[in-house]
């Protein structure tokens, strides 16, 4: 999933990649919609917690680094990468 924000000095479009791949997220959007077709409704019910600064430059470093790899060999494991964005958000959720 993507989504691009409307502050994206304060949110990075790579932040809301990250977020929305996240394993939280997608467990929500599945509660809301389980169907694969995930509209912008679907998103804007989506709950947005107060993530800090640091936080969100974390996710969005992270998915930058992910693309850049993928860039380079489609086949790139990002899996470990995954795990620490999943950390980052189930953070806000627990």
């Amino acid at each position: 999933m993507c989504f691009f924000p409307k502050e994206p000095d304060k949110y990075p479009p790579e932040f809301f990649v990250g977020l929305l791949n996240s394993e939280a997220y997608n467990k929500i959007i599945k509660i809301l919609n389980h169907t694969n077709s995930i509209q912008i409704r679907d998103i804007k019910k989506l709950p947005f917690f107060d993530f800090d600064k640091e936080d969100i430059k974390q996710i969005a470093k992270t998915v930058k680094d992910i693309i850049e790899q993928k860039k380079n060999n489609l086949d790139y494991d990002f899996s470990f990468e995954q795990k620490q964005i999943n950390q980052v958000v189930n953070n806000y959720i627990s």
